[in-house]
Protein backbone atom coordinates (compact mmCIF):
# COMPACT_ATOMS: atom_id res chain seq x y z
CA UNK A 1 0.00 0.00 0.00
CA UNK A 2 1.22 3.49 -0.81
CA UNK A 3 1.14 6.73 1.07
CA UNK A 4 0.54 10.09 -0.62
CA UNK A 5 2.10 10.79 -4.01
CA UNK A 6 4.68 13.58 -4.04
CA UNK A 7 5.64 15.65 -7.06
CA UNK A 8 9.42 15.80 -7.42
CA UNK A 9 9.95 17.51 -10.77
CA UNK A 10 7.95 19.09 -13.56
CA UNK A 11 8.61 18.79 -17.25
CA UNK A 12 11.44 16.36 -16.75
CA UNK A 13 10.29 13.68 -19.18
CA UNK A 14 9.10 14.01 -22.74
CA UNK A 15 7.17 11.26 -24.45
CA UNK A 16 9.34 8.97 -26.56
CA UNK A 17 7.53 7.78 -29.64
CA UNK A 18 9.38 5.62 -32.09
CA UNK A 19 7.74 5.93 -35.52
CA UNK A 20 9.50 2.91 -37.04
CA UNK A 21 8.19 -0.50 -36.10
CA UNK A 22 11.10 -2.76 -35.41
CA UNK A 23 11.49 -5.68 -37.78
CA UNK A 24 11.52 -8.20 -34.93
CA UNK A 25 8.15 -6.93 -33.66
CA UNK A 26 6.62 -7.19 -37.10
CA UNK A 27 7.84 -10.79 -37.41
CA UNK A 28 6.35 -11.76 -34.02
CA UNK A 29 3.01 -10.12 -34.79
CA UNK A 30 2.75 -11.65 -38.28
CA UNK A 31 3.60 -15.12 -36.99
CA UNK A 32 1.02 -14.92 -34.18
CA UNK A 33 -1.60 -13.59 -36.59
CA UNK A 34 -1.00 -16.43 -39.06
CA UNK A 35 -1.19 -19.05 -36.31
CA UNK A 36 -4.45 -17.59 -34.99
CA UNK A 37 -5.95 -17.50 -38.49
CA UNK A 38 -5.00 -21.15 -39.03
CA UNK A 39 -6.56 -22.22 -35.71
CA UNK A 40 -9.80 -20.40 -36.59
CA UNK A 41 -9.90 -22.06 -40.01
CA UNK A 42 -9.36 -25.48 -38.44
CA UNK A 43 -12.27 -24.90 -36.06
CA UNK A 44 -14.68 -23.97 -38.85
CA UNK A 45 -13.49 -26.89 -40.97
CA UNK A 46 -14.27 -29.23 -38.07
CA UNK A 47 -17.65 -27.57 -37.47
CA UNK A 48 -18.61 -27.84 -41.16
CA UNK A 49 -17.82 -31.57 -41.09
CA UNK A 50 -20.37 -32.04 -38.28
CA UNK A 51 -22.81 -29.27 -39.23
CA UNK A 52 -25.63 -31.57 -40.35
CA UNK A 53 -25.67 -33.68 -37.19
CA UNK A 54 -25.28 -30.54 -35.05
CA UNK A 55 -28.29 -29.04 -36.81
CA UNK A 56 -30.39 -32.10 -36.12
CA UNK A 57 -29.42 -32.03 -32.45
CA UNK A 58 -30.37 -28.37 -32.02
CA UNK A 59 -33.50 -28.64 -34.15
CA UNK A 60 -34.82 -31.68 -32.29
CA UNK A 61 -33.66 -30.26 -28.93
CA UNK A 62 -32.44 -33.62 -27.73
CA UNK A 63 -29.20 -34.13 -25.80
CA UNK A 64 -28.01 -30.61 -26.71
CA UNK A 65 -25.65 -30.32 -23.69
CA UNK A 66 -23.91 -33.61 -24.50
CA UNK A 67 -24.09 -33.80 -28.30
CA UNK A 68 -23.53 -30.12 -29.09
CA UNK A 69 -22.62 -27.76 -26.24
CA UNK A 70 -19.91 -29.99 -24.76
CA UNK A 71 -18.32 -30.89 -28.11
CA UNK A 72 -18.24 -27.33 -29.46
CA UNK A 73 -17.11 -25.85 -26.14
CA UNK A 74 -14.16 -28.23 -25.97
CA UNK A 75 -13.09 -27.28 -29.49
CA UNK A 76 -13.41 -23.58 -28.72
CA UNK A 77 -11.35 -24.12 -25.58
CA UNK A 78 -8.47 -25.19 -27.82
CA UNK A 79 -8.57 -21.74 -29.39
CA UNK A 80 -8.80 -19.67 -26.20
CA UNK A 81 -10.22 -19.84 -22.70
CA UNK A 82 -13.26 -17.69 -22.03
CA UNK A 83 -15.47 -18.60 -25.00
CA UNK A 84 -19.01 -19.55 -23.98
CA UNK A 85 -21.83 -20.63 -26.26
CA UNK A 86 -25.59 -20.56 -26.62
CA UNK A 87 -27.59 -22.41 -29.25
CA UNK A 88 -31.14 -22.51 -30.50
CA UNK A 89 -33.32 -22.23 -33.59
CA UNK A 90 -33.11 -18.82 -35.25
CA UNK A 91 -36.08 -19.66 -37.46
CA UNK A 92 -37.78 -22.83 -38.73
CA UNK A 93 -34.84 -23.77 -40.96
CA UNK A 94 -31.82 -22.12 -39.31
CA UNK A 95 -29.93 -23.02 -36.15
CA UNK A 96 -27.94 -20.29 -34.42
CA UNK A 97 -24.66 -20.56 -32.56
CA UNK A 98 -23.97 -17.55 -30.33
CA UNK A 99 -20.44 -17.24 -28.97
CA UNK A 100 -20.33 -14.99 -25.91
CA UNK A 101 -17.63 -13.61 -23.63
CA UNK A 102 -20.02 -13.14 -20.70
CA UNK A 103 -18.99 -9.49 -20.66
CA UNK A 104 -15.20 -10.10 -20.58
CA UNK A 105 -13.74 -7.39 -22.84
CA UNK A 106 -10.38 -9.19 -23.11
CA UNK A 107 -12.15 -11.99 -25.00
CA UNK A 108 -14.59 -10.05 -27.19
CA UNK A 109 -12.18 -9.08 -30.04
CA UNK A 110 -11.25 -12.72 -30.60
CA UNK A 111 -14.87 -13.85 -30.66
CA UNK A 112 -15.60 -11.19 -33.25
CA UNK A 113 -12.63 -12.32 -35.35
CA UNK A 114 -13.66 -15.96 -35.14
CA UNK A 115 -17.26 -15.29 -36.16
CA UNK A 116 -16.15 -12.93 -38.95
CA UNK A 117 -14.05 -15.78 -40.38
CA UNK A 118 -16.93 -18.26 -40.35
CA UNK A 119 -17.75 -19.81 -43.75
CA UNK A 120 -21.28 -20.02 -45.09
CA UNK A 121 -22.74 -23.29 -43.80
CA UNK A 122 -26.28 -24.33 -44.82
CA UNK A 123 -28.91 -24.03 -42.08
CA UNK A 124 -26.55 -22.25 -39.70
CA UNK A 125 -26.22 -18.68 -38.42
CA UNK A 126 -23.22 -17.59 -36.33
CA UNK A 127 -23.41 -14.61 -33.97
CA UNK A 128 -20.72 -12.86 -31.96
CA UNK A 129 -21.98 -11.90 -28.48
CA UNK A 130 -25.51 -12.01 -27.15
CA UNK A 131 -27.78 -9.90 -29.34
CA UNK A 132 -30.70 -7.90 -27.94
CA UNK A 133 -33.85 -9.99 -27.77
CA UNK A 134 -36.13 -7.16 -28.98
CA UNK A 135 -38.94 -8.93 -27.11
CA UNK A 136 -41.07 -7.24 -24.46
CA UNK A 137 -42.03 -10.63 -22.99
CA UNK A 138 -38.43 -11.73 -22.37
CA UNK A 139 -37.78 -12.83 -18.79
CA UNK A 140 -35.11 -14.51 -16.68
CA UNK A 141 -36.32 -16.78 -13.88
CA UNK A 142 -34.36 -17.92 -10.84
CA UNK A 143 -35.14 -19.12 -7.33
CA UNK A 144 -36.13 -15.75 -5.88
CA UNK A 145 -38.03 -14.07 -8.72
CA UNK A 146 -38.75 -13.78 -12.39
CA UNK A 147 -37.10 -10.73 -13.96
CA UNK A 148 -38.82 -8.96 -16.81
CA UNK A 149 -39.49 -5.51 -18.24
CA UNK A 150 -42.73 -5.54 -16.24
CA UNK A 151 -41.07 -5.66 -12.82
CA UNK A 152 -37.69 -4.02 -13.41
CA UNK A 153 -37.06 -0.27 -13.45
CA UNK A 154 -34.02 1.96 -13.65
CA UNK A 155 -32.93 5.35 -12.40
CA UNK A 156 -30.23 7.54 -13.91
CA UNK A 157 -27.71 9.05 -11.51
CA UNK A 158 -26.46 12.46 -12.61
CA UNK A 159 -22.91 13.43 -11.60
CA UNK A 160 -22.14 17.13 -11.95
CA UNK A 161 -18.39 16.47 -11.98
CA UNK A 162 -18.79 13.71 -14.59
CA UNK A 163 -21.62 14.90 -16.86
CA UNK A 164 -21.15 12.17 -19.48
CA UNK A 165 -20.99 9.24 -17.07
CA UNK A 166 -23.81 6.77 -17.75
CA UNK A 167 -24.49 5.51 -14.24
CA UNK A 168 -27.75 3.67 -13.56
CA UNK A 169 -29.44 1.79 -10.75
CA UNK A 170 -31.61 -1.19 -11.69
CA UNK A 171 -34.53 -1.51 -9.31
CA UNK A 172 -36.70 -4.46 -8.26
CA UNK A 173 -39.26 -4.48 -5.44
CA UNK A 174 -38.16 -7.81 -3.91
CA UNK A 175 -34.44 -7.12 -3.47
CA UNK A 176 -33.19 -7.42 0.12
CA UNK A 177 -29.71 -7.27 1.62
CA UNK A 178 -29.73 -11.07 1.78
CA UNK A 179 -30.78 -11.53 -1.87
CA UNK A 180 -28.94 -8.64 -3.52
CA UNK A 181 -26.07 -10.81 -4.76
CA UNK A 182 -28.27 -13.35 -6.53
CA UNK A 183 -30.52 -10.58 -7.88
CA UNK A 184 -27.42 -8.82 -9.23
CA UNK A 185 -26.37 -11.95 -11.12
CA UNK A 186 -29.86 -12.39 -12.53
CA UNK A 187 -30.20 -8.73 -13.53
CA UNK A 188 -26.88 -8.77 -15.39
CA UNK A 189 -27.99 -11.89 -17.29
CA UNK A 190 -31.29 -10.16 -18.07
CA UNK A 191 -29.62 -6.97 -19.33
CA UNK A 192 -27.08 -8.77 -21.53
CA UNK A 193 -29.92 -10.54 -23.29
CA UNK A 194 -32.54 -7.80 -23.18
CA UNK A 195 -30.48 -4.90 -24.58
CA UNK A 196 -27.49 -6.92 -25.86
CA UNK A 197 -24.07 -7.91 -24.50
CA UNK A 198 -22.09 -5.30 -26.44
CA UNK A 199 -24.64 -2.61 -25.65
CA UNK A 200 -24.21 -3.26 -21.92
CA UNK A 201 -20.46 -2.82 -22.24
CA UNK A 202 -20.41 0.04 -24.70
CA UNK A 203 -23.32 2.17 -23.51
CA UNK A 204 -23.26 1.81 -19.71
CA UNK A 205 -20.40 2.95 -17.47
CA UNK A 206 -21.69 1.83 -14.08
CA UNK A 207 -24.59 -0.32 -12.83
CA UNK A 208 -25.85 -0.90 -9.30
CA UNK A 209 -28.82 -2.94 -8.11
CA UNK A 210 -31.25 -1.43 -5.62
CA UNK A 211 -34.38 -2.37 -3.72
CA UNK A 212 -37.37 -0.27 -4.68
CA UNK A 213 -37.62 1.41 -1.28
CA UNK A 214 -33.93 2.44 -1.49
CA UNK A 215 -34.09 3.89 -4.99
CA UNK A 216 -33.63 7.62 -5.45
CA UNK A 217 -35.12 9.58 -8.31
CA UNK A 218 -37.87 8.76 -10.76
CA UNK A 219 -38.35 5.10 -11.61
CA UNK A 220 -38.23 4.60 -15.37
CA UNK A 221 -39.72 1.42 -16.91
CA UNK A 222 -37.10 -1.05 -18.12
CA UNK A 223 -38.73 -0.95 -21.55
CA UNK A 224 -37.31 2.58 -21.93
CA UNK A 225 -33.69 1.67 -21.15
CA UNK A 226 -32.55 0.85 -24.71
CA UNK A 227 -33.95 4.09 -26.16
CA UNK A 228 -32.45 6.11 -23.27
CA UNK A 229 -29.00 4.59 -23.83
CA UNK A 230 -29.15 5.15 -27.59
CA UNK A 231 -30.10 8.79 -27.03
CA UNK A 232 -27.20 9.37 -24.63
CA UNK A 233 -24.81 7.49 -26.92
CA UNK A 234 -25.83 9.68 -29.85
CA UNK A 235 -25.01 12.75 -27.75
CA UNK A 236 -21.59 11.34 -26.84
CA UNK A 237 -20.77 10.45 -30.46
CA UNK A 238 -21.63 13.96 -31.59
CA UNK A 239 -19.52 15.42 -28.79
CA UNK A 240 -16.45 13.19 -28.90
CA UNK A 241 -16.29 11.09 -32.06
CA UNK A 242 -14.07 13.52 -33.97
CA UNK A 243 -11.84 14.32 -30.99
CA UNK A 244 -8.32 13.01 -31.61
CA UNK A 245 -5.36 13.84 -29.41
CA UNK A 246 -1.64 13.18 -29.90
CA UNK A 247 0.89 12.78 -27.10
CA UNK A 248 3.94 13.27 -29.31
CA UNK A 249 4.88 16.63 -27.79
CA UNK A 250 3.43 16.27 -24.32
CA UNK A 251 5.61 16.81 -21.28
CA UNK A 252 5.54 14.16 -18.58
CA UNK A 253 5.85 14.92 -14.86
CA UNK A 254 7.80 12.90 -12.33
CA UNK A 255 6.23 11.71 -9.06
CA UNK A 256 7.53 9.88 -6.04
CA UNK A 257 5.63 8.11 -3.27
CA UNK A 258 6.44 5.83 -0.37
CA UNK A 259 4.86 2.50 0.54
CA UNK A 260 3.91 1.80 4.15
CA UNK A 261 7.21 -0.14 4.34
CA UNK A 262 9.13 2.96 3.31
CA UNK A 263 10.03 1.76 -0.19
CA UNK A 264 10.01 4.19 -3.09
CA UNK A 265 7.58 4.17 -6.01
CA UNK A 266 8.27 6.53 -8.91
CA UNK A 267 6.02 7.52 -11.81
CA UNK A 268 6.16 9.61 -14.96
CA UNK A 269 2.67 10.78 -15.90
CA UNK A 270 1.33 12.87 -18.77
CA UNK A 271 -0.10 15.60 -16.56
CA UNK A 272 -1.11 17.73 -19.53
CA UNK A 273 -3.74 15.11 -20.32
CA UNK A 274 -4.99 14.59 -16.77
CA UNK A 275 -7.09 17.76 -16.88
CA UNK A 276 -7.79 17.69 -20.61
CA UNK A 277 -11.44 18.60 -21.18
CA UNK A 278 -12.06 15.73 -23.62
CA UNK A 279 -10.76 12.75 -21.66
CA UNK A 280 -14.18 11.08 -21.92
CA UNK A 281 -13.40 10.61 -25.63
CA UNK A 282 -10.80 7.99 -24.56
CA UNK A 283 -12.74 6.00 -21.94
CA UNK A 284 -10.79 2.72 -22.00
CA UNK A 285 -7.74 2.33 -19.75
CA UNK A 286 -5.09 -0.32 -20.34
CA UNK A 287 -2.65 -1.21 -17.57
CA UNK A 288 0.26 -3.40 -18.66
CA UNK A 289 2.08 -4.90 -15.66
CA UNK A 290 5.65 -6.19 -15.83
CA UNK A 291 6.74 -8.01 -12.66
CA UNK A 292 10.46 -8.31 -11.99
CA UNK A 293 12.63 -10.06 -9.41
CA UNK A 294 16.02 -9.50 -7.79
CA UNK A 295 15.39 -5.81 -7.26
CA UNK A 296 16.28 -3.69 -4.26
CA UNK A 297 13.54 -2.34 -1.99
CA UNK A 298 10.96 -2.89 -4.73
CA UNK A 299 12.96 -1.15 -7.46
CA UNK A 300 14.49 -3.04 -10.42
CA UNK A 301 18.17 -3.72 -10.86
CA UNK A 302 20.09 -1.59 -13.35
CA UNK A 303 19.94 -4.39 -15.93
CA UNK A 304 16.22 -4.97 -15.41
CA UNK A 305 15.58 -1.24 -15.61
CA UNK A 306 17.10 -1.17 -19.09
CA UNK A 307 15.21 -4.30 -20.13
CA UNK A 308 11.98 -2.76 -18.84
CA UNK A 309 12.61 0.39 -20.88
CA UNK A 310 13.33 -1.68 -23.99
CA UNK A 311 10.16 -3.72 -23.59
CA UNK A 312 8.11 -0.61 -22.90
CA UNK A 313 9.39 0.94 -26.13
CA UNK A 314 8.43 -2.19 -28.05
CA UNK A 315 4.92 -2.02 -26.63
CA UNK A 316 4.67 1.69 -27.41
CA UNK A 317 5.58 0.89 -31.01
CA UNK A 318 2.57 -1.41 -31.23
CA UNK A 319 0.11 0.73 -29.28
CA UNK A 320 0.90 4.02 -31.00
CA UNK A 321 0.24 2.57 -34.44
CA UNK A 322 -3.31 3.70 -33.72
CA UNK A 323 -4.12 7.40 -33.59
CA UNK A 324 -6.76 6.51 -30.99
CA UNK A 325 -4.24 5.63 -28.26
CA UNK A 326 -2.79 7.98 -25.64
CA UNK A 327 0.33 7.14 -23.64
CA UNK A 328 -0.49 8.21 -20.08
CA UNK A 329 2.79 7.23 -18.45
CA UNK A 330 4.20 4.57 -16.17
CA UNK A 331 4.78 3.71 -12.52
CA UNK A 332 7.69 1.66 -11.16
CA UNK A 333 8.07 0.12 -7.71
CA UNK A 334 6.89 -2.72 -5.49
CA UNK A 335 8.60 -5.21 -7.84
CA UNK A 336 6.60 -4.18 -10.91
CA UNK A 337 6.25 -1.59 -13.62
CA UNK A 338 2.78 -0.51 -14.78
CA UNK A 339 2.46 1.17 -18.17
CA UNK A 340 -0.73 3.14 -18.75
CA UNK A 341 -2.68 3.88 -21.94
CA UNK A 342 -6.06 5.39 -22.77
CA UNK A 343 -7.92 4.43 -25.95
CA UNK A 344 -11.17 5.23 -27.70
CA UNK A 345 -12.02 1.54 -27.99
CA UNK A 346 -10.80 -1.56 -26.18
CA UNK A 347 -10.37 -3.90 -29.16
CA UNK A 348 -7.00 -2.77 -30.50
CA UNK A 349 -5.55 -2.50 -27.00
CA UNK A 350 -6.65 -6.06 -26.17
CA UNK A 351 -5.14 -7.40 -29.39
CA UNK A 352 -1.83 -5.65 -28.74
CA UNK A 353 -1.72 -6.88 -25.15
CA UNK A 354 -2.42 -10.40 -26.35
CA UNK A 355 0.63 -10.14 -28.61
CA UNK A 356 2.75 -8.71 -25.79
CA UNK A 357 1.86 -11.65 -23.53
CA UNK A 358 3.57 -13.84 -26.15
CA UNK A 359 6.85 -11.89 -26.10
CA UNK A 360 9.98 -13.68 -24.98
CA UNK A 361 10.69 -11.74 -21.80
CA UNK A 362 12.37 -12.26 -18.40
CA UNK A 363 9.35 -10.58 -16.77
CA UNK A 364 5.96 -11.90 -15.78
CA UNK A 365 3.55 -10.02 -18.05
CA UNK A 366 -0.12 -9.37 -17.33
CA UNK A 367 -2.63 -6.70 -18.26
CA UNK A 368 -6.03 -5.26 -17.49
CA UNK A 369 -8.35 -3.32 -19.80
CA UNK A 370 -11.29 -1.56 -18.20
CA UNK A 371 -13.69 1.32 -18.75
CA UNK A 372 -12.85 4.48 -16.81
CA UNK A 373 -14.43 7.35 -18.69
CA UNK A 374 -12.96 10.09 -16.52
CA UNK A 375 -9.66 8.36 -15.64
CA UNK A 376 -10.60 8.30 -11.96
CA UNK A 377 -8.07 5.51 -11.44
CA UNK A 378 -5.40 8.22 -11.89
CA UNK A 379 -6.97 10.58 -9.37
CA UNK A 380 -3.99 10.30 -7.02
CA UNK A 381 -1.83 12.12 -9.56
CA UNK A 382 -4.30 14.93 -10.13
CA UNK A 383 -4.20 15.74 -6.46
CA UNK A 384 -0.39 16.10 -6.56
CA UNK A 385 -0.08 18.72 -9.26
Amino acid sequence: MRKEVRLFSIGLYRSRNCHLIKEEIVKVVVKMSEEKKKRNENFWRWFAEHAEEFYETVNEQENIPKDFISLVSNKLGNLRNGFFILAGMYDDDTAELIITADGNVSIIPFIEELVASAPSIPNWKFTALKPPTNRDDFEVGFSHASLSADNLFFTYKNHSAYPDLIDIDVVHADITDATKRVFTQGIFIFLENYIGEMECIDLIDSIDVKAKHKAKGDLVPMSMLASFLKWRHKELVEKYDQVIESTDDDIYTGYESKTIDGNTVIATINTKLLNWEHIAAYPWITVLTLNYENGSYGMPSELDYQLLDDLEERVNDLMTKSQYCLNLGRETGEDRREILYATKDFRQAVKVMDEVIGFDSPFKISYDVFKDKYWRSLERFRGSE
